[in-house]
């Protein structure tokens, strides 16, 4: 059964004594989102977690379900030593002072917002991390575990990217242009962040250092590039084009810009690449039709573009897919009965 979370008298009382302060420094403007630290925001509503399964949270062959809340989870990464799982959390706010653009109110006073919440490779423990009335998503764990790069929007038709401490300290933004940037993707060395940005109506690939200096392009073409994920060695990476034939197709490229090359193409969009730990594998999501149905799941292919298989077949969207460390398991996430919801399953090596 879901709870909403009620406020003690004492949580009341400070409640009463923010509200006072922000009408009273209101006008001097909200303060830098560099200098805000994590903590519970007003007029926050956020459903629990159900208790997860007694059994094991991986069945082989059978994805098992991780969250249970009645809000949208989506985009998990695991930490590099696979005892947690970073997420994109939904959350509903009373009020939010953000751009029309995010404030999509579903019951009056209420709107939802997204930011970045945190659990164990289980299920449990499931907290959030970031507090911004923002929109926040694509968590990218740092190789070292330290910190987590994620994009965030303020209302403003822009995104950029934003590093953390891994519990929501001294966020820090570390692009800052009049085009939106996403995807953040640590290298294995940790010392670069690869990720997409929108410029003159296309996307392409961008590294950069880790402190947000020395952007690069990657990829420059006519095309649109998006979501970057490096090869274990660090050598090359990825990604997603809208190219082949004019439809979603999977490559991957050196990091310099050369020796592109298509590794995978069909008319069911293949996009959201993850190159699997040991560099032998991509996964990836591609739409199927079936009996006239169209459906989402997610799929493996060799590097060199032989072995595709599909990892899931279900009555689901699926999407969403990130290798454990071990490159043993695959958490993604899942669409049932209009909500999005957290999984992992087995797929072996």
């Amino acid at each position: 059964m879901n709870h909403l979370r009620y406020p003690s008298v004492a949580a009341g009382f400070l409640l009463v004594v923010a509200l006072v302060l922000v009408a009273v420094v209101g006008c001097k403007g909200d303060p830098p989102v560099d200098d805000v630290e994590a903590g519970p925001p007003l007029g926050d509503v956020r459903y629990p977690t159900a208790p997860p399964p007694a059994e094991s949270y991986v069945k082989a062959g059978e994805p098992v379900r991780l969250t249970w809340t009645e809000v949208q989870e989506r985009n998990p990464v695991w930490s590099p030593d696979g005892r947690r799982i970073g997420f994109e959390c939904q959350v509903h706010r009373r009020s939010a002072r953000i751009g029309e653009v995010i404030n999509r109110p579903i019951t009056p006073g209420v709107y939802i917002t997204s930011n970045i919440c945190i659990m164990n490779a289980n299920g449990t423990g499931q907290e959030r991390i970031t507090d911004v009335v923002s929109y926040d998503t694509e968590p990218s764990w740092s190789p070292d575990g330290r910190r987590i790069a994620f994009s965030m929007s303020r209302g403003d038709n822009v995104d950029d990217i934003y590093v953390m401490n891994r519990y929501g300290s001294g966020i820090r933004r570390i692009t800052a242009s009049e085009y939106s940037n996403g995807g953040p993707a640590w290298s294995p060395d940790g010392s670069k962040i690869a990720y997409f940005s929108w410029s003159g109506g296309q996307t392409d690939i961008y590294v950069m250092n880790a402190d947000g200096s020395n952007p690069t392009r990657v990829t420059s073409t006519l095309d649109n590039e998006y979501k970057p994920s490096w090869s274990p060695d660090g050598t090359q990476m990825a990604f997603a084009s809208w190219k082949a034939y004019k439809r979603s197709a999977i490559f991957v490229v050196n990091l310099d810009g050369s020796g592109e090359r298509l590794v995978h193409t069909s008319s069911g969009w293949p996009r959201l690449p993850a190159w699997s730990p040991d560099g032998r594998r991509i996964a990836f999501v591609s739409d199927v039709w079936e009996d006239g149905v169209q459906n989402r799941e997610i799929f493996v292919v060799n590097i060199d573009g032989t072995g595709l298989t599909r990892l899931t077949n279900r009555p689901n969207w699926d999407s969403d897919p990130a290798w454990s460390p071990d490159g043993r398991r695959i958490v993604f996430t899942s669409v049932i009965e209009r909500n999005r919801e957290i999984y992992v399953m087995e797929v072996g090596r």
